[in-house]
C-alpha cells in the first residue's frame, strides 16, 4: 500500500503543479477586479481544480493499486504520467464541466487518472527481476 500511495502522490504532485500554472497563465483577468464577474470565475475555476486534483487522487490510487508488483516506475515517469494527464484534463475539464457538472469534472479525471495509471504505467514500467 506505501508503494501506490508513493506513486500517487508523484503522479498527483506533477497533475497539480501543471494544472495551477495552466490555469493561472490562461485565467482571465478583468480589469475591474472587484466585479461579480470576476469573483464568480474565480469560484468555477478554485472549483474545477479541486474537482480535477481530487478526481486525479482516486483515480491514481485505484490505478496503482491494481498495478503489477513486479513493475516499477522511476518517479520521473511517474511525474511524466502526471503531465500527461494535466494535458488531457486542461482540454477536457471545460467540456466535461459544459456536459454536466462538477461532478462529470470529477468522474472523467478520476476514470483519466485510472486508465493513464494502468495503461501508461504498464508502457513505461520496468521489470524489478
Amino acid at each position: 500500500m506505501r508503494i501506490v500511495l508513493i506513486r500517487s502522490a508523484w503522479f498527483t504532485l506533477a497533475a497539480i503543479v501543471l494544472i495551477a500554472a495552466w490555469d493561472l497563465f490562461t485565467f482571465e483577468l478583468l480589469r475591474e477586479s472587484g466585479s461579480e464577474v470576476w469573483k464568480h470565475r474565480l469560484l468555477m475555476h478554485v472549483f474545477l481544480l479541486l474537482h480535477v486534483i481530487l478526481g486525479a487522487i482516486v483515480g491514481a490510487l485505484l490505478g496503482f493499486s491494481y498495478f503489477p508488483p513486479n513493475r516499477t516506475l522511476t518517479s520521473w515517469r511517474l511525474a511524466a504520467l502526471g503531465g500527461v494527464f494535466a494535458l488531457v484534463m486542461f482540454f477536457a475539464a471545460a467540456p466535461l464541466a459544459w456536459s454536466g457538472s462538477f461532478v462529470a469534472v470529477f468522474v472523467g479525471s478520476l476514470l483519466l487518472a485510472a486508465m493513464l495509471a494502468q495503461i501508461g504505467g504498464r508502457i513505461l514500467a520496468t521489470s524489478a527481476a
